[in-house]
């Protein structure tokens, strides 16, 4: 239980660093957003069946559409790292709630290291970005579902577009 306070700790610590930049009159200067984004995800999960906390990755490429970018395709991996990881490789629908705001949903397929079997999952996620030239940075939380599995996710978002 005492490590579950030192994770909540931690991204508490970057969620407040990250609302600090948001602080700064130069980030909300408009700047068209690129059609290519290449994102990493780093957080805990807690696995809502086991009731436990663990670490987890996630990783993206992100394709925006049009000339808003307003709507975008993805395809992504994601880790949660426990006794029995999780593996789930989804392809999303992306959805620009505002300059700074995306919504998902992304289905795929998960695998555990103990069932040994592929089964479908959904990831509903938001993420806020804080544009620091070509980087975007900011705080993420995920809920996934699938038949035997669900987590939630809690982390810190870095992407690079081009």
């Amino acid at each position: 239980m005492r490590s579950i306070s030192y994770y909540l700790l931690f991204f508490s610590l970057l969620i407040f660093n990250s609302s600090l930049y948001a602080q700064d009159p130069a980030l909300h200067e408009h700047h068209p957003h690129e059609s290519n984004e290449i994102g990493l995800g780093l957080g805990v999960s807690y696995n809502v069946e086991e009731a436990e906390w663990a670490p987890a990755v996630h990783a993206h490429y992100l394709r925006y559409l049009g000339e808003e970018k307003m709507f975008g395709l993805s395809g992504g991996f994601e880790s949660i790292l426990d006794e029995h990881t999780h593996y789930s490789i989804t392809i999303g629908i992306h959805y620009r709630l505002f300059d700074f705001i995306n919504l998902g949903i992304s289905p795929g397929l998960s695998r555990s290291t103990v069932e040994k079997k592929w089964e479908f999952v959904s990831h509903f996620e938001a993420v806020t970005e804080f544009e620091m030239g070509f980087m975007h940075l900011g705080p993420m939380v995920e809920y996934a579902i699938g038949f035997n599995h669900s987590h939630a996710l809690i982390g810190l978002h870095l992407g690079f577009g081009f």
